[in-house]
């Protein structure tokens, strides 16, 4: 089960950072075009901003699932191997917890933003596009975090870190 979601969080935040790829094809072709002809491409700042939103949120769960989230260990170097896992646990259950707070919370602005019609500066693409992925994201972290603890309360009652 863990190595089925680990290799679907990969995927799914390769895909993620290759859309990095778009939006900066999008820039060179709107400063070259802007450079050669005078002229702007039309977009590039909602393109961008999109992406962002896309591999921003769509690569955060794969940090979860892989334990490479920045943590201060100070404190918790000098404790037995055992008590660190198991803390660790705490923290990516803490993790869970406050992505699929703000996931389900994020839920009615964006139903505010899609029943306003709300849509992108030049494209016109719809806000709900861009709450789309922040709020899947937000739960697949949930799920990564929630696999993460329960991976790491199992190895630390086990003794196999």
């Amino acid at each position: 089960m863990f190595r089925l979601l680990d290799r679907s969080l990969a995927l799914l935040a390769g895909l993620a950072t290759a859309s990095l790829v778009i939006a900066i094809a999008y820039v060179a072709a709107d400063i070259i075009i802007r450079k050669t002809f005078s002229k702007s491409l039309v977009g590039s700042v909602d393109v961008t901003e999109l992406v962002v939103v896309v591999c921003a949120f769509l690569s955060i769960p794969i940090a979860f699932m892989r334990h490479s989230h920045v943590a201060v260990e100070i404190v918790t170097d000098p404790l037995p191997p055992r008590v660190c896992t198991a803390l660790d646990g705490v923290g990516s259950l803490l993790g869970a917890a406050l992505f699929a707070i703000i996931g389900v919370l994020s839920f009615n602005p964006m139903n505010l933003s899609s029943s306003a019609g709300d849509v992108s500066q030049d494209l016109a693409i719809p806000i709900v596009w861009y709450w789309a992925p922040m709020i899947g994201g937000c739960f697949l972290a949930a799920l990564a975090a929630l696999a993460s603890a329960m991976r790491s309360f199992l190895f630390s009652l086990l003794g196999d870190t």
